[in-house]
């Protein structure tokens, strides 16, 4: 991670305008060596300048494994900021096991039986869930339920039990935060302490990425969900969009040539916009 480098306004961004918040990622130079290679099998690729096969490793390193999870949580940042905002019609969801669970298998299919019971009762609701492991291993699972008819949801404890055998259940407001997805999501920054020094909430819930098998789903969403889609503009284009709010968040990545002589060969500019003036409520 360097200084970020100013970048001009015709330059093309990718940005993601999901209600109130502004994300916007920049590459240097979009030319790069991957569109030389496509995908002829499940672990193989073929260099079409060059006709070689090259076979990827068919079980992934916990460097890969912990690169997917990071994927995944910008994925569901992104998704939970578009469709919630803290309105009556919105509720978060915990379901917890009496025992201990480290079956990933049979928490998904837990959760569809359960979710098969509260849409017979609220068929107008969608969700986006969310597995994760507790300190010991075992799973538990968060819900972000809402309702499209933008009704007040209410769900009571006992009815909500009953659809939810296995433990625990509780459902509540949706807390009032300025980002909600970076709330619920784990978060992997290698400096996370609290000013006391001890290791954070948020660092310690990430570092358990070990407790998931390897080909894992983070989150799962119902159809009724939207999907964030991005948008090519110009960062001159950008700046219009978030006028004189500063970015709340930045950062630069550069890439270099570790095998030689160590030059950069590419940077990405991560930039996060929280825009005060836009209504969250619907």
């Amino acid at each position: 991670m360097e200084e970020k480098k100013q970048i001009e306004n015709e330059h093309l961004t990718k940005v993601y305008h999901t209600n109130h918040i502004v994300e916007a990622i920049t590459v240097e130079k979009h030319c790069t060596g991957i569109a030389r290679y496509r995908k002829v099998s499940r672990h193989g690729y073929v260099n079409l300048e060059t006709g070689e096969y090259i076979e990827s490793k068919s079980r992934a390193s916990p460097i890969d494994i912990e690169k997917r999870f990071k994927k995944s949580c910008h994925e569901l940042r992104r998704i939970i900021n578009l469709n919630f905002t803290g309105h009556c019609s919105e509720k978060f969801l915990t379901l917890t096991y009496s025992n201990v669970m480290r079956d990933y298998k049979q928490v998904n299919l837990d959760f569809k039986r359960f979710w098969s019971r509260f849409r017979y009762s609220y068929p107008s609701c969608e969700y986006v869930r969310i597995i994760e492991p507790q300190g010991n291993g075992s799973h538990h699972l968060h819900v972000l339920l809402k309702r499209m008819d933008k009704q007040g949801l209410f769900v009571p404890m006992e009815k909500l039990k009953q659809m939810w055998e296995h433990g625990g259940a509780w459902i509540e407001k949706l807390p009032f935060v300025d980002n909600f997805g970076a709330y619920f999501c784990p978060k992997f920054l290698k400096e996370s302490t609290t000013p006391a020094g001890t290791v954070s909430k948020a660092y310690e819930k990430g570092t358990r990425v070990a407790f998931y098998p390897e080909h894992f789903r983070l989150y799962s969403c119902s159809r009724g969900i939207q999907k964030p889609v991005p948008v090519t503009m110009t960062y001159g284009k950008l700046k219009q969009i978030v006028g004189e709010t500063p970015p709340c968040y930045s950062h630069t990545t550069t890439i270099r040539d570790e095998q030689g002589s160590g030059e950069i060969l590419n940077s990405i500019t991560y930039e996060q916009y929280i825009l005060k003036g836009e209504k969250r409520h619907e």
